[in-house]
């Protein structure tokens, strides 16, 4: 994915995600990991908060529509990669 088009948003435009469509179902255990890992970067990455949040609802069966919107969440992270918040120790917090 480092070498992949780059995208300006995390999410498509006016894009609805539904449980049931008629796409076939990707590899549980990846989706699972690639959603847990995007859940993690929202820390320090809340511009990607909305995206997946959306994903991730539909962890528990995800379809290759899910999995193209995660991809594109990383191509989006990849574009971007100097955004970020940094969290710095101070005097009031150790």
């Amino acid at each position: 994915m480092l070498s992949c088009k780059l995208v300006a948003t995390p999410l498509e435009v006016e894009l609805k995600l539904y449980k049931h469509n008629d796409s076939n179902s990707v590899d549980v255990t990846l989706s699972r990991r690639l959603v847990g890992i995007l859940i993690y970067l929202t820390t320090t990455r809340p511009d990607i908060s909305f995206a997946v949040n959306m994903v991730s609802r539909f962890m528990a069966e995800l379809k290759e529509l899910h999995w193209k919107e995660a991809k594109r969440i990383l191509r989006y992270l990849c574009g971007t990669i100097g955004y970020g918040l940094v969290y710095r120790s101070t005097k009031y917090f150790k």
